[in-house]
């Protein structure tokens, strides 16, 4: 059965490769407001006795700033930049993405081997795999892209 943890980790994975193909710098500004949103809602998710003040406290910040203010930010940089789309990259859209899926491939590869501690058990598997492959891709995209506005 399908976890609604796992539906937001296959929505962040889908973001990431979004994020790979696209040139149109408002569209990727959207897209990570959209991640960062549903990645507010993780932290409920994830809390071993349910989720208490603290978690609210943790899930309600990081809806705040990954959600609003950071891509709040990113506009006003984008409208004072007078930029739409991204120039040529150094890595093309296309190759973007086929890395990306090589990322992916490798963070399942990688996080299998990782020994997790006794009698702790991750929300989902997915969980190590989409954080590294979400943390690699976002490398690419600051390696490949000539704006650092991405």
């Amino acid at each position: 059965m399908i976890t609604f943890a796992e539906i937001i980790l296959v929505f962040v994975l889908l973001t990431n490769f979004t994020l790979l193909g696209s040139a149109r710098l408002s569209s990727c500004i959207r897209q990570v407001a959209a991640q960062g949103v549903v990645l507010g809602l993780l932290p409920l998710l994830v809390g071993p006795e349910g989720p208490g003040a603290r978690l609210f406290l943790v899930a309600a910040v990081i809806l705040v700033v990954k959600g609003v203010v950071f891509p709040k930010l990113l506009f006003r940089s984008l409208r004072n930049a007078n930029v739409v789309h991204e120039s040529t990259p150094i890595v093309g859209h296309t190759a973007s993405i086929v890395l990306g899926i090589v990322i992916l491939i490798v963070s399942f590869w990688l996080t299998s081997r990782f020994p997790l501690p006794e009698g702790q058990q991750p929300v989902s598997n997915l969980v190590l795999p989409v954080a590294l492959a979400t943390l690699l891709s976002g490398l690419l995209l600051i390696v490949s892209r000539r704006l650092a506005l991405m």
